[in-house]
């Protein structure tokens, strides 16, 4: 690090280090320089010196630990702290942030809450650059941040450009476990029914995993998924095409669709499963998301930015998917206990 710091015009060591750091406070002409002097020696970081640090970093206490904003566009605390998958996000968040030594701390941008530029405004006056966005729910998911000068991750929000770093449950997954879950239990025409109001990047993870399983079965096996549209009964519509296809067992992507079956059933139960389970009756069979880790997932991927002080856009996207599990229930018993 001395003959980097001489080659680059005998600046200090510590100059050299806080580039090698990724420092914001270097000016671009003295990064130039060092960098520069860097190649031209062949210098490296030492591995094993770098994790001596952050572990010291991580057992010496500090003053003040650096807060992290959490930014949903829910209209109240109330909803974020019980309401699911928030509140399930929320606890892996503030559990991972705690063990890293930062501070998570909540800000809304939901009706009657701050606007994006407010919050944009607020988050520099406190001196808060790491923010991570959680499932935000409007379609077009408009924030307003001066993206450059922070750390981010987003929790799914497909709809948001940026941050372009995502910690996600992967839907694929979950419709493909489900699928083979019911097939295993004996049930052989099973069909997804998606409700209205979801997001097309959900929709289309789910179908893409679903279509990939059905791809496997027979053709005669190969149910038509059933989107429902906004407004209007879909009872008729559902009651239909469980006839129509004769549909042993439906996999719906929440399990207020649920209301829909009574209506539909004569003779034999219908086997139902949920693709997310969270906060859901024990009786319904279906999958069982691990949100709690995709909050925490989230947490240690923003504070590794942070750590290496990258801020603004990733240069590419990239999303992490956290896995599922499969959770029997008397909704789905089995073609072969199914009450007759």
């Amino acid at each position: 690090m001395l003959d980097v710091a001489k080659l680059a015009g005998g600046v200090h060591p510590s100059t050299v280090s806080l580039v090698l750091r990724n420092s914001p406070n270097i000016s671009e002409a003295t990064r130039k320089r060092v960098l520069a002097a860097v190649r031209k020696v062949g210098y490296r970081r030492d591995p094993l010196l770098d994790a001596y640090n952050h572990h010291r970093m991580g057992v010496i206490p500090h003053k003040t630990e650096p807060v992290i904003a959490c930014v949903c566009d829910l209209d109240s605390r109330e909803e974020a702290e019980q309401q699911e998958p928030y509140r399930s996000f929320l606890k892996g968040a503030r559990t991972a942030a705690e063990n890293l030594h930062c501070k998570l701390e909540l800000f809304l941008t939901g009706r009657g809450q701050l606007s994006p530029e407010r919050l944009n405004g607020i988050l520099h006056a406190r001196g808060i650059n790491s923010i991570i966005v959680m499932a935000l729910r409007s379609p077009k998911g408009r924030l307003a941040f001066t993206w450059e000068e922070f750390s981010a991750v987003k929790i799914e929000s497909p709809q948001v450009a940026i941050p372009r770093l995502a910690v996600s449950t992967d839907q694929r997954q979950s419709a493909r476990l489900a699928l083979r879950s019911l097939l295993d239990a004996g049930y052989m025409r099973i069909g997804m029914l998606l409700r209205p109001g979801s997001s097309l990047a959900n929709r289309d993870l789910l179908l893409a995993g679903h279509l990939l399983e059905q791809s496997l079965l027979p053709p005669g096996a190969r149910i038509t998924p059933l989107l429902l549209a906004p407004g209007g009964d879909p009872r008729n519509l559902v009651r239909d095409w469980i006839h129509q296809h004769r549909i042993e067992a439906v996999i719906a992507e929440t399990p207020a669709l649920q209301e829909l079956m009574p209506l539909v059933n004569e003779g034999p139960q219908t086997g139902f499963a949920v693709l997310d389970l969270a906060g859901a009756k024990p009786e319904l069979a279906g999958i069982m998301p691990d949100h709690e880790r995709v909050g925490a997932q989230a947490i240690e991927q923003l504070v590794s930015l942070m750590r290496a002080n990258q801020r603004g856009p990733a240069p590419t996207e990239a999303c992490t998917y956290v896995p599922v599990r499969w959770r029997p229930g008397i909704s789905a018993p089995g073609f072969g206990n199914r009450s007759s």
